[in-house]
């Protein structure tokens, strides 16, 4: 005796939901039609799945890095490896089309799979909205699928399908048949968004301190380190916002400043402590290799001084040791030079006297590369 299945509303059919739940609520809402046996899916049957193993047998093809697949805001990043499209759900595959068991497709209609692969990352569904188009018909999505995940969705045979995602009030819209952005934020797809990890700096310059009548001049080495973590970039971060029109934030992890200026004299000797002060903006600098220069976006000073931490007798942090860096530059930027060049001021510290420093030799300004593929 077959089944009698109750049609729900169309809203309830559209509605997006995990799996299982799915399943449920669309095989009891499915029309009692069959095609030789098998159910028939309802029209707009469209819902987000787990996708298993399975793989496209449409995969999208790479045309001079053009990055197809991927659609990428402040808030996700989805990497879509193709889809497959079919006219019978099997019953083996039936719950990665949102079914519980085999199903056809109305007349002149397919359904369409698109598949994430594992590189799909949504950090927060509740910051973005994404709507799949059906032609020019729109469906709205209750979520972005996460990595392994699929879109399932009965469509018209060979119909255009899109997939739109708004995140941070802006728009991107990636074609689910090709793989192909008709819509984008240039600066998420031009070369990597993280650099190879680059190397850290460290250089040495020498002093003369004065006391004046108090003390003989004194010559002093100064050391200087520091670590330089992997930048980052994107068009959009959670301190700025979005950047300039043609732009991008680059973000570079400083940590570990590290100095003898203020305890790396010899024991019994009188020879000072330096107190030293650096200025971020005249620290650090970027060099890309679209657009001019540019320096740090930063205020911050960075202090030596008698207070400063030690670390192991002779060194001790400066104050703060660690900051990242904010740099403002071409969305086209695929390598970059920072640069670091520490001056800064300077003060001698003497037991009871204060005195001048100036530089005999400067500390290298070096130059590091940072490589974004």
């Amino acid at each position: 005796m077959p089944h009698i299945f109750v049609p729900m509303p169309s809203s309830t059919l559209r509605r997006v939901a995990a799996p299982l739940v799915a399943a449920a609520l669309l095989a009891t809402a499915a029309s009692c039609a069959s095609i030789g046996g098998t159910l028939t899916a309802p029209a707009e049957h469209t819902v987000i799945t787990k996708a298993k193993d399975l793989r496209p047998d449409k995969p999208y093809l790479s045309e001079d890095g053009d990055k197809p697949g991927m659609l990428i805001g402040p808030h996700y990043k989805l990497a879509v490896s193709g889809y497959t499209a079919t006219t019978e759900v099997p019953e083996d595959n039936a719950r990665v089309y949102g079914f519980d068991q085999p199903m056809a497709v109305p007349d002149d209609s397919e359904f369409f799979l698109a598949i994430m692969d594992g590189k799909s990352q949504v950090h927060s569904n509740e910051k973005v909205k994404a709507e799949l188009t059906v032609n020019d018909k729109k469906r709205p999505l209750d979520r972005l699928p996460g990595p392994s995940e699929a879109i399932a969705a009965v469509i018209p045979a060979k119909a255009d399908v899109k997939l739109t995602v708004t995140d941070e009030e802006k728009s991107q819209t990636i074609n689910l048949r090709d793989g192909k952005r008709s819509e984008q934020i240039d600066g998420y797809y031009n070369g990597g968004l993280e650099s190879d990890d680059p190397v850290d700096y460290d250089s040495k310059g020498k002093i003369t301190a004065d006391a004046g009548a108090q003390y003989e001049k004194e010559k002093r080495t100064l050391n200087i380190s520091m670590k330089v973590g992997a930048a980052t970039k994107a068009p959009w971060i959670e301190s700025k916002g979005w950047a300039d029109k043609g732009k991008v934030w680059v973000s570079v992890p400083i940590s570990d400043m590290t100095t003898d200026s203020v305890y790396g004299f010899a024991p019994g000797s009188h020879e000072p402590g330096v107190d030293w002060t650096l200025k971020e903006r005249e620290l650090f600098s970027l060099n890309p290799n679209e657009g001019k220069a540019t320096d740090s976006k930063g205020k911050e000073s960075f202090k030596a001084d008698q207070s400063s931490q030690t670390t192991d007798g002779t060194s001790s942090l400066f104050s703060p040791s660690e900051v990242t860096l904010l740099f403002q530059v071409s969305d086209k930027t695929t390598k970059a030079e920072l640069k670091i060049s520490p001056r800064g001021k300077m003060k001698a510290v003497w037991a009871n006297v204060t005195g001048s420093c100036s530089w005999n030799d400067k500390p290298s300004a070096k130059e590091i590369s940072l490589a974004f593929k």
